[in-house]
């Protein structure tokens, strides 16, 4: 039966913690990278290609920016992001 590991390898809360926002920090910022694209009205696969990006990737990441901004397509997601800043218009 395995033991459990060494106290001093365990991750704390505050790590497990650290490390869950250390990850939403890291696609929060693959999704900024996106948005500028979203702009474009370029199809999934022409951003990918031009990001390195499966067109899979892509939608998953629009998806994910549209649920964050409470909307359900493109349009809506730019004039938000707009509104907040985070595009010029």
């Amino acid at each position: 039966m395995p033991s459990d590991p060494p106290a001093s390898t365990r991750a704390t809360g505050a790590q497990r913690w650290l490390a869950r926002l250390t990850l939403a920090a890291i696609a929060a910022a693959a999704e900024l990278r996106l948005l500028p694209h979203l702009a474009t009205h370029r199809s999934f696969r022409e951003i990918g290609e031009g990001l390195h990006l499966s067109p899979h990737t892509v939608k998953t990441q629009a998806i994910a920016i549209y649920r964050k901004f409470g909307v359900s397509s493109r349009s809506p997601t730019i004039q938000r992001a707009q509104d907040l800043g985070l595009l010029t218009r």
